[in-house]
């Protein structure tokens, strides 16, 4: 159900939600979730859908701004906590590109099917599950 018969938020919105709960997880957290789908070749499916949707369905500056939410916010990543988590090249090379994946398969989320949705939001959705985003609420009727 909709919280408080709230309208659904729109792409850019919910990409926003999105960055704004990335600001609250511990940074820990927010590493170990782009580490799902390591090697999957279903990766590369679903970046290609993806790219055809914002190019189909999203402005060029909602991308923007979405990609420049997610390079903001891994500022965090920028500290005395962040650094020693990033200190292993390999535990932190896909940090950045699946953080700004999620980002934008949010952004084109009803442009994509459930499967590369699911792929590219991968270990995101246990700590901010997409039904946060649309507004919906699971705890009235």
């Amino acid at each position: 159900m909709r919280a408080s018969g709230d309208a659904t938020p729109t792409p850019a919105k919910r990409v926003a939600l999105f960055v704004t709960y990335l600001d609250e997880l511990p940074l820990r957290r927010w590493l170990e979730a782009t580490h799902t789908h390591h090697g999957d070749p279903r990766l590369a499916q679903a970046h290609a859908a993806l790219r055809d949707a914002l190019n189909a369905h999203a402005s060029a500056e909602d991308v923007f701004a979405a990609r420049n939410a997610v390079l903001l916010s891994l500022q965090r990543f920028d500290s005395a906590e962040g650094r020693w988590l990033m200190r292993g090249r390999g535990s932190t090379q896909d940090l950045r590109p699946r953080t700004e994946g999620a980002a934008l398969a949010v952004l084109a989320h009803e442009h994509l099917a459930a499967d590369h949705f699911a792929v590219l939001y991968g270990g995101f959705e246990a700590l901010i599950p997409i039904a946060l985003l649309f507004g919906i609420d699971n705890t009235t009727t």
